[in-house]
């Protein structure tokens, strides 16, 4: 039966140099932990992203999807769009909704 070590000089198989290898073992530094909300209350601070065009696009024909969060509360809310002209429409619906059911007011 035939061993590997009979094909492969061992001496040199510590020699050997990967830079493929090297790459793979390099880490990062983690993000640090932020123990502390960026707002002091409800409806202070939002988050935005606006996610595509996505294809293929949904039966109702959205091709955007729009993530707002509240940083106090950690609320998300998705909403799906048509178009990207959208969306100042579908924040201001939002903001007086949640306005009207918290009684608060968005920061400016």
């Amino acid at each position: 039966m035939l061993k590997l070590k009979d094909y492969i000089d061992i001496d040199d198989v510590n020699d050997f140099k990967c830079g493929t290898f090297d790459i793979s073992k390099v880490t990062r530094k983690t993000h640090p932990n932020v123990d502390i909300n960026q707002s002091s209350e409800i409806l202070k601070l939002f988050h935005a992203d606006l996610c595509g065009p996505i294809q293929p696009e949904s039966y109702g024909g959205t091709k955007y999807i729009m993530v707002l969060v509240d940083d106090f509360s950690g609320m998300y809310l998705n909403y799906f769009l048509k178009n990207k002209n959208e969306v100042f429409d579908i924040f201001s619906q939002f903001k007086a909704k949640y306005e009207n059911l918290t009684d608060k007011r968005t920061k400016n």
